[in-house]
């Protein structure tokens, strides 16, 4: 219900953002367990990222839905990793185009911190990850 809540959100913004709000609640409840869920979520949030006709509003609250996704399930996130980076990449570059509008800049410097904050967030889930790998090393 809240994958197709999100991949509405060409249709309602509102419930996309809500459904993005969900999934980083649920995140944040289940920890670990959100692991059975992460296909579908971050399929549907990796569509909302994509999107060229969504607001930049809507793709703030899935890069944060995205970094407390993967705060949750840590090293479990790896098959999404690669995905998950390139659109937060796009975000980026997408974030740098100057713009005449007072509004569209304000917009501009909440999207760029969401996505430092969905930079950081995956991280810190993934650094259980690099801390295993070194351990392997040694």
């Amino acid at each position: 219900m809240v994958c197709q809540s999100i991949q509405l959100g060409d249709a309602d913004e509102n419930c996309c953002r809500f459904a993005c709000g969900l999934v980083s609640d649920l995140s944040n409840f289940m920890e670990k367990n959100m692991a059975t869920y992460a296909n579908n979520f971050t399929d549907s949030l990796n569509m909302v990222l994509k999107s060229q006709t969504l607001q930049l509003e809507t793709k703030l609250h899935a890069m944060i839905a995205m970094g407390d996704l993967c705060l949750a399930i840590e090293e479990q996130f790896r098959p999404y990793l690669d995905e998950s980076m390139a659109c937060l990449f796009m975000a980026a570059e997408s974030s740098l185009v100057p713009t005449q509008n007072p509004d569209d800049e304000e917009t501009q410097c909440k999207l760029r911190d969401a996505i430092i904050d969905a930079f950081i967030s995956i991280i810190h889930g993934m650094q259980p990850l690099a801390e295993s790998d070194q351990n392997v090393l040694k």
